[in-house]
């Protein structure tokens, strides 16, 4: 599932820490969504003689290209809070998980939030003006699905 995001749709993410401080992408993000599920044997001495399994998400990645303006308006995400972010997963305690939200100012459609660490940033290329990167998300939580009120 892929969404390219406008003026309806926006990509935020938790910058703080502790107390929630959401920032937004200012200008254009493409977003790609890949999860991978499967199966995992849980088989025991206490299920018998058959195999058992139990469905699973094994991987989720959301890949991530920006292009933004050269000065990012005030409290919009830009390349330096995603490399900062990048750098979160060697220092933190926490392996450099934040919240994201995929949401909208639409009243009927839905919010897809999740937590995750920054990967793979990047270097910034010129684009017409602007600046393009892209970098991904390693998902750590089930993303969940909320109607936007």
């Amino acid at each position: 599932m892929s969404h390219i995001l406008g003026n309806n749709y926006r990509l935020s993410i938790d910058m703080g820490s502790g107390t929630p401080t959401w920032k937004t992408f200012q200008d254009e993000v493409t977003v790609t969504l890949t999860p991978t599920n499967d199966k995992v044997e849980v088989t025991s001495k206490d299920t018998g003689k058959h195999k058992k399994h139990i469905k699973t998400l094994l991987d989720h990645t959301v890949s991530i290209t920006a292009i933004e303006n050269n000065a990012p308006g005030l409290n919009s995400l830009n390349y330096n809070d995603i490399y900062s972010l990048y750098l979160l997963n060697y220092s933190d305690a926490n392996g450099g998980v934040k919240s994201f939200k995929l949401q909208s100012t639409v009243s009927g459609d839905n919010l897809f939030s999740f937590t995750g660490f920054v990967e793979s940033p990047t270097l910034p290329a010129p684009n017409n003006g602007l600046v393009e990167y892209s970098f991904n998300v390693q998902v750590v939580s089930l993303p969940t699905i909320a109607e936007v009120a």
